[in-house]
């Protein structure tokens, strides 16, 4: 159950972080925005221990996510979209600390 809640608020707060912080290519998936906007953030080490690149946290949260519940996922997108709204670093660091906290 946690697995699947981690998987779910990681490709979610991934999503929703990158575009808080008004950076990412809005043609990539948002897993890939989130985990650009951390690391534009310098945050990825912060709240992703051991890694230190987007190219990490992307391949972590898209494993996540992938097993993640398929009724989960939608909840996901909604908690990475609310982080994304956050226009600073700081704030969207925080918004997704939960989220990184909840993935296996």
């Amino acid at each position: 159950m946690k697995n699947a809640l981690f998987a779910m608020v990681a490709s979610g707060m991934l999503a929703v972080g990158l575009a808080a912080c008004g950076g990412g290519d809005s043609g990539s998936d948002p897993m890939t925005q989130v985990c650009d906007k951390l690391e534009s953030c310098q945050a990825v080490s912060t709240l992703l221990p051991g890694m230190t690149t987007a190219a990490e946290c992307t391949a972590k949260g898209d494993a996540a996510f992938s097993t993640a519940p398929k009724e989960m996922k939608s909840q996901i997108d909604e908690m990475l979209n609310s982080c994304l709204k956050q226009t600073e670093c700081a704030a969207f660091t925080a918004c997704m600390k939960p989220l990184v906290l909840m993935m296996p």
